[in-house]
């Protein structure tokens, strides 16, 4: 599992998906423990940790910085027209 963990730090660069992984890796072992195809999970072991969170801080934008991209009138964060009833937006 160590080993595993350290080529996964070495793979994904982003601590973040890394803990998602970790998280999606454990819960599949926990099922499997669950269903008695395993005894323990190995990554509920005491010698492995799992990947540490960003310490990175958020800095916020400035209001001028703010107020220049809204006077911008770019709608990238919309959605795109039509969707407004949910069609073609990927839900089901």
């Amino acid at each position: 599992m160590r080993d595993w963990l350290s080529e996964l730090e070495r793979a994904v660069p982003a601590s973040s998906y890394r803990r998602v992984i970790y998280a999606s890796v454990s819960a599949v072992f926990t099922a499997a423990v669950d269903d008695d195809h395993l005894h323990r999970n190995p990554c509920k072991a005491s010698t492995v940790r799992a990947p540490a969170p960003n310490q990175r801080r958020v800095t916020p934008w400035t209001a001028d910085r703010t107020f220049a991209v809204r006077a911008t009138g770019r709608t990238a964060h919309r959605r795109p027209r039509g969707s407004e009833d949910g069609r073609g937006a990927g839900g089901r």
